[in-house]
């Protein structure tokens, strides 16, 4: 490996510049001693500051297994090397080589891409001229032509029929039918029951006729019943003597 002249702060000034320049990409420093790479809030590259030891961890999702095949890198601490972190860390005073260093910004390009936003992520593509990982340009196609879509089922109204008032639009009340009670099956059940009915009415009438009638009249037996021993006395006075 070739050494490198310059000094561990200056390498890893040069490294932030080049990060610097990505689309969307900014410092943050969420804790002293760091001066980290972010996009869009999101830290894609974990970066020492001056006065400090040499040290970078990136994401790596592609080249992370090879990363941990050099001797100064290991999975990132905290449970990011479950997410495929590396960190690459030298001893203090010692800065990376040249060729080690153009390492670290192809780490910290495909940290970039991991982290930021597709659409970000295409625009660097497209500064470099070269067609973005995992089809980005298709997807935010996609994307835009869902977005006009939208737009334009929002721009065009949907045809109305005419108003319809509201005794039109309310619907007519089924009026509530009574139901008459059927007749009883068997006729001939009702026949005897009018029957009894008109029997029982001629005797309550014959009854009342006799005991309205003077004492001595005759009075008319009951139709259907047998006359009482009063009524048969009498019948009896009145009839004349024989000769």
């Amino acid at each position: 490996m070739a050494r490198n002249a310059k000094s561990p702060s200056a390498a890893m000034n040069e490294l932030r510049a080049f990060g610097l320049g990505f689309p969307g990409a900014h410092t943050k420093s969420p804790w002293p001693g760091h001066l980290d790479l972010a996009v869009k809030g999101k830290t894609f590259a974990f970066m020492s500051t001056d006065g400090e030891a040499f040290s970078l961890t990136c994401k790596l999702p592609d080249s992370g297994v090879a990363a941990l095949m050099f001797p100064f890198a290991s999975a990132a601490a905290y449970g990011l090397g479950k997410s495929g972190w590396v960190n690459a860390k030298f001893d203090d005073g010692v800065t990376p080589p040249t060729n080690v260093l153009q390492v670290f910004k192809e780490w910290i390009e495909e940290s970039y891409r991991a982290t930021a936003p597709k659409k970000l992520v295409a625009a660097r593509a497209a500064e470099r001229g070269v067609a973005p990982v995992g089809d980005v340009l298709e997807r935010a196609a996609k994307k835009k032509a869902t977005a006009s879509k939208k737009a334009t089922a929002k721009v065009t109204p949907k045809k109305k029929g005419p108003a319809k008032s509201t005794r039109q639009a309310r619907k007519p009340r089924r009026k509530k039918v009574r139901r008459r009670k059927k007749q009883p099956a068997n006729a001939e059940v009702s026949v005897l029951t009018a029957d009894r009915a008109a029997a029982t009415a001629r005797c309550s009438a014959s009854r009342l006729a006799r005991v309205c009638s003077p004492r001595g009249a005759r009075s008319m037996p009951c139709r259907g019943s047998a006359p009482s021993r009063a009524n048969a006395r009498a019948a009896r006075r009145a009839r004349p003597a024989k000769a």
